[in-house]
């Protein structure tokens, strides 16, 4: 059975508060119980006091002088004339007793002691209770037994219970009514962000859900879900963007290879036109396989896959090494590649992913820098940070796409993409590389003036190992 989220708050929210009301009505039901029989009490006692202060005695007997009557006495209404005494001797014969007993006789419950006061029936109600004993020249004499009817008391108390019975069904209904009314207008955001979901999830993701004015939970939900869903439209981008790029990068190379065979298939060649054709097949498949490696290693680093421990070799010999891969592209390009060695101190680093991460770097320098200007690879040292900066004067990149130059398959709008040809993937496998050895890619480029890429990472000790990261020796992109 489906309950709303209204009405499961609005009744948890009334049986507390069913449960906490009882137990305050209980209270307060109990406290004034015992304060009205205390208040009873202590009048019956303060005017058995009374009386017996006003004890005479005649041959031995006793008797109560005459008292002088008051209206009213005590916070309940009683009066002097409710008031009943009556004086046995040490026998327990009456020889005393106040008017207002006519007839009748007060009789002790021998289950009491003196001076304890309880409830008993008499006269067809019930009255409260006490014998006080009387001393003279310190011998007994006596009792003084009085009583003062308590049916006005029990009138009292039931009334208070049944105000009580009949409020408290009706607090419950309004406390139930009013919780599922501010329930319903603390979820109504929450309706509106499901029926706009839904509207969404029918039509596109392009379209957001609002924010509502109150910055509360509802406003945190309603950011995550548009964050969420920005997310879901960038990703549908990529997807768009991977199968144009996919399609595009593998019939390439593919419809080249299958051209040149068909050529060389048609009639008999000389041996340089078959290397050369074969060469360029060459080339066309190493584009291709350098495609899927991409690929590869970009999926294995989203599916945080595993690979074997990383060794540590000295940074300056990994910048070496790349320069001097690079030397036939950087000659391509007409770019010449320096080194700036400021470390003055050989520091050890993870090789494959330090390798993986200034290929990418240098690569772009030396592609995207290309026209007779300087790449400045310079190595610095601060504490335990080491700092590789890869500079070139290539087209540069606007601070708004800071953002999106790390995501998979984005390229630059403002290098020519049909002369430099890419795949998007570089700089998102060399982040994730960083990411992996706790490393930072740092970004500073101006349109028009060349960018610098920085890559930040803490010196890692030669002798430990560093494992379970991604590892992959890859060129730039």
């Amino acid at each position: 059975m489906k309950t709303s989220i209204t009405k499961r708050i609005s009744i948890s929210y009334a049986a507390v508060a069913a449960v906490v009301v009882a137990g305050v009505f209980l209270l307060v039901f109990l406290i004034v119980r015992w304060s009205l029989f205390s208040n009873t009490d202590e009048l019956l006692n303060s005017e058995t006091i009374n009386h017996l202060a006003h004890v005479r005695f005649n041959s031995e007997k006793p008797y109560i002088a005459e008292i002088e009557p008051r209206n009213e006495i005590g916070p309940i209404g009683f009066t002097n004339e409710q008031f009943y005494v009556q004086l046995n001797d040490v026998s327990g014969r009456p020889v005393y007793r106040s008017k207002n007993l006519e007839q009748r006789y007060l009789v002790h419950n021998n289950d009491y002691e003196d001076r304890e006061r309880y409830t008993a029936y008499f006269n067809n109600g019930y009255v409260r209770q006490l014998r006080i004993p009387i001393m003279h020249s310190g011998q007994p004499r006596g009792h003084v037994i009085a009583a003062i009817p308590i049916d006005n008391l029990y009138a009292m108390i039931d009334n208070i219970l049944w105000v009580m019975l009949i409020t408290y069904p009706l607090m419950i209904f309004i406390l139930f009514a009013t919780s599922k009314y501010l329930a319903a207008a603390s979820i109504r955001h929450i309706t509106l962000l499901k029926d706009k979901a839904d509207a969404i999830r029918r039509r596109n993701f392009n379209d957001r859900v609002p924010l509502p004015n109150n910055r509360d939970e509802s406003y945190d939900l309603s950011v995550t879900f548009n964050e969420l869903l920005q997310q879901v439209e960038d990703a549908q981008h990529r997807e768009k963007q991977f199968s144009s790029y996919v399609s595009h990068e593998l019939r390439t190379p593919i419809s080249v290879l299958r051209g040149t065979l068909e050529v060389l298939i048609r009639k008999p060649r000389r041996t340089e036109e078959y290397e050369s054709r074969i060469s360029e097949c060459l080339r066309e498949i190493d584009r291709l396989t350098d495609v899927m490696e991409q690929l590869m290693v970009l999926a294995r680093a989203d599916g945080s896959a595993l690979f074997s421990s990383d060794k540590r070799v000295p940074i300056l010999d990994i910048v070496n090494q790349l320069v001097a891969s690079k030397g036939l592209e950087a000659e391509l390009f007409n770019v010449d590649v320096r080194v700036i060695d400021k470390l003055g101190q050989v520091r050890f680093v993870p090789e494959k992913h330090v390798e993986l991460i200034l290929g990418n770097l240098i690569g772009n320098a030396v592609k995207y820098g290309a026209g007779g200007d300087d790449v400045v690879i310079e190595i610095s040292g601060e504490g335990n940070a080491i700092f590789c900066s890869v500079k070139d004067n290539g087209p540069g990149i606007g601070e708004q796409e800071f953002g999106q130059i790390f995501k998979p398959f984005y390229r630059s709008e403002s290098i020519n993409k049909d002369f430099f040809n890419g795949t998007g993937l570089g700089l998102s496998i060399a982040q994730k590389a960083a990411f992996a050895i706790g490393a930072e890619i740092q970004v500073s480029s101006k349109v028009g003036k060349g960018s610098v890429f920085t890559l930040v990472i803490n010196e890692f000790p030669k002798q430990k190992q560093f494992s379970n990261t991604i590892i992959s020796n890859h060129s730039s992109v």
